[in-house]
């Protein structure tokens, strides 16, 4: 017998999905799935749009550079978590910061003010 419950029902909260979407290295299907959608990417597509206002691709694309912004910050190379954030090679890091942010990481790097230390 089929599960009746509603899959809005177990569509996690922002936060919840920042944290599963690290865990999935950013990869859209494999989120889906660990939300319970593997078998209606349409249904998972529309309730994110309702929920995000914007359509799971545009949200990781975001979350992606976000989270490279602020391994940024702590001083992690980009050659260091290129993997990590679900990138092919450091040119695909860099190409889409670029496009998110409209700077090159390294531009972004060295905008930022200098680290104080204790």
């Amino acid at each position: 017998m089929r599960n009746s419950t509603n899959s809005s029902n177990r569509f996690p909260a922002a936060t919840e999905l920042e944290q599963l979407a690290k865990t999935v290295k950013y990869n859209g299907g494999a989120l889906a799935r660990l939300c319970g959608y593997a078998t209606n990417a349409g249904r998972w597509r529309r309730e994110f749009r309702r929920r995000f206002d914007c359509t799971p691709r545009t949200w990781l694309a975001e979350a992606r550079i976000k989270e490279a912004k602020s391994r940024f910050l702590f001083g992690e190379r980009p050659k260091d978590m290129i993997y990590d954030l679900g990138f092919v090679d450091l040119s695909h890091l860099s190409n889409s910061f670029k496009h998110a942010d409209g700077h090159s990481p390294s531009q972004f790097i060295n905008s930022q003010p200098p680290a104080h230390e204790c």
